[in-house]
């Protein structure tokens, strides 16, 4: 039994807008639909449901799943208690007029038309179709309305959206749970795929950041998925998910990384960088590029793996220092 199914019979069920569902599905091996009836109990009893098994017939397996509180309030009501009291059911006690149902089910060759007091259907639309022997319904969705049409209506739409809505989450879930799976294969398996990595930076001027576009182009020409972002927009929490990163910052001050945003980012960045492939980049307006000569011996005590010797220009990246920083980005995404 698939969880696909599970869904589109038993939406409104699980959302906790409907008492209970019905559904079939086929039987191949007896004993192991039990197991997994008993494998989804454990699940869905501590979220208040409940899956039963009611009969088997022509190789297919009727399945019952309610919500046992609905149910006892649904059976509370005077019209339903009078319907089963009508009908011999032990009325006060839902666990015990399930059990009567699942009996007739599989004792009776006569179908027992109160199950819909089981599924939530309303107590005049279940006697009315009792009495009419499901003729002259007022309007058929869900169940066959003799009753309140509009208030039916507005019911079944509700139960079509529900539906919707969870089998739309579950296709996402499914699609998440395989990008989940790509993420843990090996990196050799992930680099034969796709390397996944960051360009990270700040800019005053606009200079470092046309370095950076640049790295994201060699990147991505190189065939790995990029993400170009300026450093406000980056969480250090990213790294694990990261093949690769790129940090760019300008001399800022006395040689020294900007302080501001840039620095308190890249020191949270710092515990998770023994091990990972990253590279540098940066400008400067004076100096000799010490700054970055720091950064690397900070980044190497920090256990990190420089893939290539870094990129600094003096001013604005002249042609010679853009296709540096595309070589650049190519050595991060082929970094093994």
């Amino acid at each position: 039994m698939s969880e696909e199914l599970l869904i589109a019979q038993c939406a409104p069920t699980l959302a906790d807008l409907k008492t209970g569902s019905l559904f079939t599905c086929p039987v191949d091996d007896p004993a192991q639909l039990r197991e997994s009836i008993r494998r989804y109990n454990a699940q869905l009893v501590p979220k208040g449901l409940c899956l039963l098994p009611m009969r088997i017939e022509n190789g297919r397996m009727l399945l019952y799943l309610y919500r046992p509180s609905r149910l006892r309030r649904d059976l509370a009501q005077a019209q339903a208690a009078a319907l089963l009291a009508k009908r011999h059911y032990p009325i006060g006690d839902p666990a015990l007029c399930v059990t009567e149902l699942v009996h007739r089910l599989q004792t009776e060759d006569a179908f027992p038309h109160e199950i819909g007091l089981f599924l939530g259907y309303p107590p005049e639309d279940v006697e009315g179709f009792i009495l009419h022997r499901a003729q002259n319904a007022r309007c058929v969705g869900t169940w066959k309305v003799y009753g309140d049409t509009d208030a039916a209506q507005r019911v079944f739409a509700r139960y079509q959206k529900c539906t919707r809505s969870y089998q739309n989450a579950y296709q996402k879930a499914q699609v998440l749970f395989q990008a989940h799976c790509e993420r843990k294969k090996s990196k050799s398996e992930r680099n034969l795929i796709m390397s996944k990595l960051a360009i990270v930076y700040w800019s005053g001027t606009g200079n470092t950041e046309a370095m950076a576009a640049a790295v994201s182009d060699g990147a991505r020409k190189a065939g790995a998925e990029v993400s170009l972002m300026t450093v406000s927009d980056f969480d250090p929490a990213m790294l694990s998910s990261l093949d690769a990163v790129a940090f760019g910052c300008p001399a800022m001050g006395a040689e020294e990384l900007e302080d501001g945003e840039f620095a308190p980012v890249f020191s949270a960045c710092e515990p998770s960088l023994n091990g990972k492939n990253i590279a540098l980049f940066g400008s400067y307006g004076w100096g000799d590029g010490e700054w970055m000569r720091t950064w690397e011996d900070t980044c190497r005590a920090d256990g990190a793996r420089l893939v290539c010797d870094s990129v600094i220009c003096n001013e604005a990246p002249d042609g010679d220092a853009i296709a540096a920083c595309e070589a650049l980005g190519a050595a991060l995404a082929n970094a093994g």
